[in-house]
């Protein structure tokens, strides 16, 4: 079920994905889900989109895209929030990455 869970993430990453969303595209109880996805990939489900926003979007601004761009892609819901993502992870601002 982990894996499931990390493809249906994977291909839905700019849209909200909350548990509740994530445990209904597999049909089972957010608790259900939560613990099969953190037995399988040894990460929480909310550290494994975070993670997986911030490489996507890295990888945009790295190649040029603009922020506000790059967040909406990576599904970040503003460029604010890409920003303090980064510059937490990093310690430095998007414009730096």
């Amino acid at each position: 079920m982990g894996d499931r869970l990390r493809a249906y993430i994977d291909a839905h990453l700019s849209e909200r994905l909350t548990l509740r969303v994530l445990s209904g595209a597999l049909r089972v109880s957010p608790r259900a889900a939560a613990d099969a996805f953190y037995r399988d990939q040894r990460i929480s489900m909310g550290e494994y989109v975070r993670d997986r926003r911030l490489r996507v979007a890295q990888v945009l601004l790295a190649a040029g895209v603009k922020v506000e761009a790059a967040s909406l892609c990576a599904g970040f819901g503003s460029r604010t929030t890409l920003y303090r993502s980064i510059k937490k992870r990093t310690g430095v601002t998007p414009r730096c990455v």
